[in-house]
């Protein structure tokens, strides 16, 4: 995941940058030097924060709220400093986007739900053309979840299984249905939760978490 967001981040500034620079000389050049550097240690800092939160994760359908340790949530904190010092100067860049998703997870990951959403939002209204719209719904379903919006959050989980079934995106498909598992197991809606995973079942091609599905379907059963 990483190694593909450094190279499309790449590309994009090559795409955006490079055409300028051989127009305007080197002072372009340094802008683009300095603005990379600021990006890529932007995410490179997030990327390292995101891991180890998820390596604490080892149960697929728990519940239990993830302890942040202190160093990744210094971390998480640089990472929003950056991640808005690249929104107020370079607001009309091409990284706008990923720089909105970086801080809205930030923010979720250190328990701020509404700054998250509202991040999660602003990616949305201003990003009409993104390629992150749908992972950023999926996000906002998340987020919503945490806010207790319920109503507002299955929809959206909904909506986004949706797209990604039909866009072939594995990884969405498999959160927006484990996300919406959990929060029937939660509130004891056992008949629907059962539902959901076999639905997942059905199209899901990762062995992997399908077995983890059905070992829990077995739970659910007893």
């Amino acid at each position: 995941m990483q190694f593909y967001l450094n190279l499309r981040f790449t590309k994009k500034l090559i795409i955006v940058f490079f055409p300028l620079a051989l127009l305007n000389g080197c002072g372009v050049w340094e802008d683009f030097t300095t603005y990379f550097n600021l990006y890529y240690n932007t995410t490179d800092l997030f990327e390292e924060a995101e891991k180890t939160i998820k390596e604490q994760k080892r149960d697929l359908f728990s519940s239990e709220e993830l302890p942040i340790p202190g160093t990744t949530n210094t971390q998480l904190t640089k990472v929003i400093e950056k991640s808005s010092k690249i929104l107020q100067f370079n607001p009309e860049s091409a990284y706008v986007d990923e720089a909105l998703l970086i801080l809205g997870k930030s923010f979720y990951y250190q328990k701020n739900y509404l700054k998250a959403l509202r991040k999660f939002q602003e990616l949305i209204a201003t990003q009409p053309e993104s390629d992150l719209r749908l992972e950023t719904e999926l996000w906002i379903g998340k987020t919503q979840i945490k806010l207790k919006e319920y109503p507002d959050a299955l929809a959206q989980l909904k909506s986004v299984r949706e797209k990604a079934i039909e866009d072939g995106e594995d990884e969405f498909i498999k959160d927006a249905y484990i996300e919406e598992i959990i929060y029937r197991n939660k509130i004891e809606e056992f008949q629907t939760a059962i539902a959901l995973c076999n639905e997942f079942l059905g199209v899901s091609g990762d062995d992997v978490v399908n077995a983890e599905v059905v070992f829990e379907l077995g739970k659910l059963y007893k």
